[in-house]
């Protein structure tokens, strides 16, 4: 404002409202001409008659009622204005929370959705590791089963041979095997016929 505008004054609209400084010094230099025109009105009044400035006085308490009035007003309009702002604020920051607690609950949705296909692939897979390592225990169960009866059948072949001196062992199911020397003996020659 560069001015004084008694009748309509303009203001900066600030974030709560008009700007507090410009509605101050407005009101302060109203105060300041009001003042010095009670100044004016005390001095007339002490060096002239009375009757003289009958005419002035009621102009005086006319231009003092608008300035209390517009006073009011401007007071009234402040005070609406932060109001105003207040409840637009105060409904800006009920958004911002509730789109912050969707976004929370959209990510947390999607979370838990992430986690379980993550679990079901981790079961899937833990569950297919179990059957190859049931399938190579079935195999390695084959192959010591198949070594026992080759044992078995190469120590029977030594038993015709040659008693062996000590028994054969074999591992149980689920141990490593062991190698185990048998006694040798020089295997008859056939004499050619």
């Amino acid at each position: 404002m560069t001015d004084l505008d008694t009748r309509h004054p303009e203001f900066t609209v600030a974030l709560r409202g008009y700007d507090r400084l410009q509605v101050d010094e407005y009101i302060e230099r109203l105060q300041k001409l009001l003042s010095e025109a009670e100044d004016r009105v005390a001095d007339a009044e002490s060096d002239a008659d009375f009757s003289s400035h009958a005419s002035i006085a009621p102009r005086l308490a006319e231009i003092f009622e608008l300035a209390g009035a517009e006073a009011r007003e401007l007071r009234t309009n402040s005070e609406r204005e932060s109001k105003k702002r207040v409840a637009e604020a105060k409904a800006y920051a009920k958004e911002i929370i509730s789109e912050a607690r969707e976004n929370a609950r959209m990510t947390s949705e999607q979370a838990a959705t992430e986690y379980e296909t993550m679990l079901a692939e981790h079961e899937r897979e833990r569950d297919r590791i179990r059957g190859e390592v049931g399938e190579l225990e079935q195999h390695r169960a084959a192959i010591l089963g198949d070594l026992r009866r080759l044992h078995n059948a190469l120590g029977s072949a030594f038993d015709l041979v040659d008693a062996p001196r000590s028994e054969p062992v074999l591992p149980a199911a689920g141990n490593e095997l062991t190698t185990v020397e048998l006694p040798r003996k020089a295997s008859p020659v056939r004499k050619a016929s």
